[in-house]
C-alpha cells in the first residue's frame, strides 16, 4: 500500500511542479484583487520566470482566519489558507516536505539543472533553520507591482486555468489540543521514624502532627517505626492506631537499624506505587536519620529523580520549625495530553521467556560464604540458559571472594563493599534488588538471592513474586505500549534524536547505554545519534569531544524556544528521503507539547515510519541496577558505589 502511494506521489509531482508559500501577515495580498485574479496573475508571473511546469498551488499562512471571511472563495480559486499561530515554523515544515517529495523523480530537472519547484514569500529569519532554498530571489515590491498590473494579462474568466489542488501528504491545518482532564490525586506515602518518647505514641497526636506538617486532608496511611522495647500499649490502642490508618513497625533501638528498614520499605512502596512524569507521587519521610552520603539519603534522592515529590520532615520530638526539608521537588502533575506521543515508548519486543532471560545472582559473601561454582551447572540442568550475572557484596574491609568463577560462564560486576554492620549490607542489597526490579519494568528476569534468611528478605522476595505473577500474562509499562509497526520494523535501523540541555561530558558511555537498551528491548542498533542543544550551553571543546565520539551535535540559535525542535523535525523529514525503507525514529527527551511536532510525527507515521519516545533516565538505567541516571548524567552526583550492570 505504501509503495503504491509513493508511486502515485511521484507521478503527480512530475506534473505538479510549483508551489508558492506565502506569509500573508508580513506580505498581504494586494487589495482589491479577487482570489481568482491573484492565482491567475501569479501563475503568469511564474511562467515568465520559467518556474512553472503545469499546475500551481498557493499556500497562504496567517495567524488566524479572521482576515479571510471568504476563506472558501480563496480555496476554490486554488489558494489554501493555513491558520497557525506559529506560521513561520509551519511554513518551514511544509517547505521541507515539499523539498523531500520533489526529489522523488528526475522530472524536476530542466536543461540539466535543478528546476525551481517552489517560491517563498516571507520575512527571512536568520535564526531559523531552513531547507536548501534556491538562490534566485525577487523583491516583493516587484512581485506586488506585477500582481497589480493589468497590461497583457489575460482576463481570468476567459483563460482556461487548471486549479487542481496538489495532493498534500501532510496536514497543513492547525492542530487542536484536547481539553486537559483534571489529574487524579494519588494517595501519598507517609513514613515516620518515632524516637523513644512515650507521648508520641498517641495515635491522635501522630495523625494530627502528620496532617499539619503535610497540609494534606485526604485519606492516607502511615508507617510508624518504633523502638521494639516499647510495644506494649493499653487495651484498645491497637484498634485506635488502625482506625487512624497507622501501622506500627517495631525495630531495634539502634536508629541506624530503623533507617535501614525504612529505606527498604520506602523503595518497596515506590515499586508498588509507580510515579511518572505525567503524574508524580508525594512521599513524606519524618526522620532525623536522613544523612548525606548514606544509602537512605541516596535512595530518597534517586526516588526524587523518578518523579516522586520527596519531602523530609522532622519527627514529633524535634523543633518543627527547623530547616530540615532536604528534598522539595514540587513536581507538577501533568496530564498525558499535554505531551504528545509519549504513550509509544520503547516497549520490549521479546517474548516473555524466562528460560532464556538473564539471571541475576545477589550474593552476601560475609553471611553466606559458599562455593558458587555449582550454581551454573544446576541452572543449565534445569533449563535456564540465560546469561548469569554475579553481584557479590562484601564488608568494607573484607577480602575479595574466592576467584575462579570468572571463567566458569559468569558475567561479573565489581564487588560492592558496604560499611556498617551485617544489616547495612543486607539493606543495601535489598535496595539494589528493588531498583533493579523497577529498571526491568517490561522485561522478564530471574533472581537468585544468596544470604541468610530473614523477615525483611522474605518481604522483598514476596513482593517481587507478586509483581511477576501480576505481569505473567503481559509485562507492559503503562507508558510503553508495543505496536504492530514496532514489531514490523524491529530489525530496521533506529535513528536517535536526543533533545538535551547540554552535551554530555562522557558521550561514549551514553552511546553504549543507548545501544544496550535497544538490544535488551529487541530492536536493531542505531544508525545515528544526534544531540540537539542550544548554542552557548557548552564549550567548543565539549562539542568537539562529542563529535569525535560519533555523537552528532546540532546547535540551535541561542534563546530560540523552538530551535531544537525545528532542527530535529527538519532532520527527521530529510531522513524519510535518505532512507530506502522506513526506519524507527526514537526521540529521547523530557515530554513536551508542540503542535508542529505533533503534525510532523503524524506525517512521518503516515509514510510508514515508526516514531518512538523515551526519556533519557529510562534509556540509561534500563537493564541495570542503577538507582538513578544522575550517576552518569552528573559527575558530581553523591552516589559513591553505583555500578553499571
Amino acid at each position: 500500500m505504501f509503495m503504491r502511494q509513493l508511486k502515485k506521489v511521484k507521478t503527480l509531482l512530475a506534473d505538479h511542479c510549483t508551489r508558492v508559500f506565502w506569509d500573508v501577515v508580513d506580505f498581504p495580498f494586494p487589495e482589491g484583487l479577487a482570489p481568482e485574479t491573484i492565482y491567475h496573475r501569479m501563475k503568469l508571473i511564474l511562467e515568465k520566470m520559467g518556474c512553472i511546469n503545469h499546475y500551481l498551488s498557493i499556500m497562504a499562512y496567517v495567524n488566524n482566519s479572521e482576515i479571510f471571511p471568504d476563506k472558501s472563495a480563496y480555496e476554490k480559486a486554488g489558494i489554501n489558507i493555513v491558520t497557525q499561530r506559529e506560521r513561520h515554523r509551519f511554513m518551514l515544515r511544509d517547505i521541507a516536505w515539499w523539498e523531500v517529495d520533489s526529489t522523488f523523480t528526475s522530472s524536476f530537472r530542466f536543461r540539466g539543472k535543478n528546476k525551481i519547484t517552489f517560491m517563498v514569500i516571507s520575512m527571512p529569519d536568520d535564526n531559523s533553520p531552513s531547507p536548501k532554498l534556491v538562490g534566485t530571489t525577487v523583491s516583493f515590491k516587484w512581485l506586488y507591482h506585477c500582481l497589480l498590473q493589468t497590461g497583457d494579462l489575460q482576463d481570468p474568466k476567459r483563460m482556461k486555468m487548471t486549479r487542481e489542488a496538489v495532493p498534500l501528504y501532510y496536514s497543513p491545518i492547525q492542530t487542536t489540543l484536547p481539553d486537559e482532564p483534571i489529574p487524579q490525586m494519588l494517595c501519598p506515602g507517609v513514613f515516620l521514624d518515632l524516637p523513644p518518647l512515650r507521648r508520641c505514641y498517641d495515635p491522635v497526636y501522630i495523625n494530627s502532627y502528620v496532617r499539619r506538617s503535610m497540609g494534606f486532608n485526604g485519606d492516607f496511611s502511615i508507617m510508624v517505626y518504633i523502638d521494639d522495647r516499647h510495644t506494649s500499649f493499653p487495651d484498645g490502642w491497637a484498634d485506635a492506631f488502625t482506625q487512624f490508618g497507622i501501622t506500627m513497625i517495631p525495630q531495634r533501638a539502634d536508629p541506624h537499624a530503623r533507617a535501614h528498614r525504612m529505606s527498604v520499605d520506602i523503595v518497596l512502596w515506590a515499586m508498588d506505587h509507580p510515579a511518572t512524569y505525567f503524574q508524580p507521587r508525594d512521599l513524606f519521610v519524618f526522620s532525623d536519620n536522613v544523612k548525606v552520603g548514606t544509602d537512605f539519603y541516596n535512595a530518597l534522592e534517586a526516588l526524587g529523580d523518578r518523579y516522586y515529590n520527596v519531602r523530609v520532615l522532622p519527627p514529633p520530638d524535634l523543633d518543627v520549625s527547623m530547616p530540615h526539608q532536604i528534598f522539595s521537588n514540587h513536581m507538577p502533575r501533568i496530564s498525558r495530553e499535554e505531551a504528545i506521543g509519549f504513550s509509544s515508548g520503547l516497549a520490549s519486543l521479546y517474548n516473555q521467556d524466562f528460560d532464556m532471560s538473564q539471571i541475576h545472582v545477589f550474593w552476601d559473601v560475609q553471611s553466606c560464604p559458599t562455593d558458587i561454582s555449582i550454581i551454573l551447572p544446576v541452572l543449565r540442568e534445569k533449563g535456564y540458559h540465560g546469561r548469569v550475572l554475579l553481584r557479590p557484596y562484601l564488608p568494607y574491609q573484607g577480602d575479595e571472594p574466592l576467584l575462579g568463577y570468572r571463567d566458569d560462564g559468569y558475567a561479573r560486576v565489581p564487588s560492592i563493599k558496604v560499611e556498617g554492620d551485617s544489616y547495612a549490607a543486607i539493606a543495601r542489597m535489598l535496595l539494589d534488588i528493588l531498583f533493579w526490579a523497577m529498571n526491568h519494568d517490561d522485561l522478564p528476569q530471574n533472581l537468585i538471592f544468596i544470604s541468610q534468611p530473614s523477615k525483611d528478605i522474605d518481604i522483598v522476595i514476596q513482593a517481587l513474586e507478586r509483581r511477576d505473577t501480576a505481569n505473567q500474562t503481559l509485562l507492559e509499562s503503562p507508558c510503553r505500549t508495543i505496536t504492530d509497526l514496532s514489531r514490523k520494523l524491529k530489525r530496521s535501523p533506529v535513528i536517535i534524536f536526543w533533545l538535551v540541555d547540554s552535551c554530555p561530558s562522557n558521550p561514549y558511555e551514553f552511546r553504549n547505554k543507548f545501544s544496550s537498551t535497544l538490544e535488551d528491548k529487541g530492536y536493531a542498533d542505531y544508525e545515528s545519534v544526534t544531540a540537539y542543544v542550544e548554542e552557548g550551553k557548552n564549550s567548543d571543546e565539549v562539542v568537539n569531544v562529542c563529535r569525535k565520539s560519533g555523537l552528532q551535535v546540532s546547535l540551535s540559535p541561542e534563546g530560540d524556544e523552538f530551535g531544537k525542535f525545528s532542527l530535529m523535525l527538519l532532520d527527521m523529514i530529510n531522513w524519510t528521503q535518505a532512507s530506502g525503507a522506513p526506519f524507527n525514529f526514537l526521540v529521547i527527551s523530557k515530554p513536551f507539547r508542540d503542535a508542529m511536532c505533533d503534525s510532523v510525527f503524524k506525517d512521518v507515521k503516515s509514510r510508514g515510519f515508526n516514531v518512538l519516545f523515551e526519556m533519557v533516565d529510562y534509556m540509561v538505567t534500563f537493564g541495570s541496577s542503577l538507582w538513578s541516571a544522575k550517576s552518569i548524567l552528573d559527575t558530581s552526583f553523591s552516589f559513591s558505589s553505583q555500578e553499571l550492570a
